[in-house]
Parts: structure tokens; C-alpha cells; sequence
């Protein structure tokens, strides 16, 4: 991972620090299409196994006001399937 910025990665992932990284930061809910990538990352880590997807952010208020932590769960739940 590139530090040109002048800040150092979190020692949490040190030990994936040679791994391909990608990342979605923000607030979940559908439609930003994380069910997606995390379909895509399954079958990118046939051919790259060390692949990692990082979902970081909170759930929508909104979405969260209306159905709980339902989403975040689906999207673990779509994670555990393969991990």
C-alpha cells in the first residue's frame, strides 16, 4: 500500500499488507451496489485468492431508522457465504 501520503496503514493490516486491496467507504445502503462487489470478489478470489474488500461506514440513518442493521447483516451474511 502506497504511503506517499505521509500517513502510515493501520496496523490491522499489516498482516494483508501485500494483498490487493479494495475498498468501499461511505454510508451502505442498496443501490451503491456492495451486494455486487461482493459477488465480484468471490469470483476474483478464484484467480486471486489474497484478494481483500474492505466495507467500512455506517448504515444508512435512514435505512437504519426504517429497517434496523437488516442491510449490514445481508451483506455479512453474502460474505460468510464465501469467506
Amino acid at each position: 500500500m502506497p504511503d506517499s501520503d505521509g500517513v502510515a496503514p493501520a496496523p490491522e493490516l499489516a498482516p494483508y499488507a501485500s494483498d490487493p486491496k479494495l475498498l468501499t467507504f461511505g454510508l451502505l445502503s442498496p443501490g451503491k451496489g456492495i451486494e455486487v462487489a461482493i459477488d465480484a470478489v468471490a469470483v476474483l478470489r478464484k484467480v486471486h485468492p489474497n484478494v481483500r474488500y474492505f466495507v467500512l461506514g455506517l448504515t444508512h440513518p435512514v435505512l437504519k431508522r426504517r429497517e434496523g442493521e437488516a442491510y449490514r447483516e445481508l451483506l455479512m451474511q453474502k460474505v460468510s457465504v464465501w469467506a
